[in-house]
């Protein structure tokens, strides 16, 4: 249920503090008052691709306090060890971080918990590989049209399909792009037509479609042409990439519209038939 309806029906109630006999009875009025909100999301193939991609999210935030914190430790036990290992995104920098530890590890209480740091790292890394890997199966099945939309991989796309879920809970394609938070908000006055960006809607699927546009505007063509003339009228590159993501939230409406694509059909030649 939407923040920007629950709250004010809330306050309606005039009672202190929040409960859950507070909160389904404000729930209940506004579906009793509200006719064209989406239906509930249902456990599915979509569901499991957004659990999955919300774990893969919260995984690939744990890295970085984790290496923080190895640096940290290196400058101390050995100083000048972090200059070897800069960067602890590899399995290169981490066996490198080990071998630096190696020497200290049995008489520092530090060099030991750094290296804990390090198997944890190791640990989480081989997480989102098979995360990774999981989720690029999981899209492999649905068959989706996405993946066949520069920049956009398997990974944007079990985001994007696992928090829109069923299309047809959104009516036509602009209260899609209404509930991402790719279509603009008017803040027009008198003779001044202005639009603002919308800081609203789901942000995991705005953010899904901004790192598509990003990708896009690298290395399609028809990207880099269509946002010049964005540019060239006065528009600076992010309200550009916005006019993009708008344009994207459509394709990918139009794409999941299409639905999965046909099987591959078996070969029907007589060559084949006779082999």
């Amino acid at each position: 249920m939407p923040w920007a309806l629950t709250v004010p029906e809330r306050r309606r109630l005039r009672r202190p503090g929040t409960s859950d006999p507070t909160d389904a009875l404000a729930i209940a009025r506004i579906t009793a008052r509200e006719h064209d909100l989406p239906p509930a999301r249902h456990a599915g193939q979509a569901e499991d691709l957004k659990v999955l991609s919300d774990d893969r999210d919260e995984r690939l935030a744990q890295p970085g306090a984790e290496a923080n914190r190895l640096h940290a430790d290196l400058a101390i036990v050995g100083p000048g060890a972090a200059r070897h290992c800069r960067a602890l995104s590899s399995a290169h920098a981490l066996h490198t971080a080990a071998q630096l530890l190696e020497p200290a590890k049995t008489g520092a209480l530090r060099a030991q918990l750094a290296q804990r740091r390090i198997v944890r790292l190791q640990q989480l890394d081989e997480q989102l590989a098979a995360c990774g890997t999981q989720l690029t199966k999981l899209v492999t099945a649905t068959r989706t049209r996405l993946v066949d939309m520069v920049g956009i991989g398997p990974l944007l796309a079990a985001r994007i399909l696992g928090e829109v879920g069923d299309l047809h809970r959104f009516p036509p394609r602009d209260h899609v792009a209404s509930a991402n938070g790719t279509a603009p908000i008017p803040v027009s006055s008198g003779r001044t037509d202005r639009y603002r960006l919308n800081r609203g809607g789901n942000r995991r699927l705005n953010r899904a479609l901004y790192f598509a546009a990003l990708t896009q505007a690298s290395h399609d063509p028809r990207a880099r042409a269509y946002l010049a003339p964005k540019q060239a009228e006065g528009k600076t590159r992010r309200e550009a990439l916005g006019c993009l993501k708008r344009r994207l939230s459509d394709l990918v409406d139009k794409a999941l519209l299409a639905g999965p694509k046909p099987l591959p059909q078996p070969d029907q030649s007589p060559d084949a038939a006779t082999a």
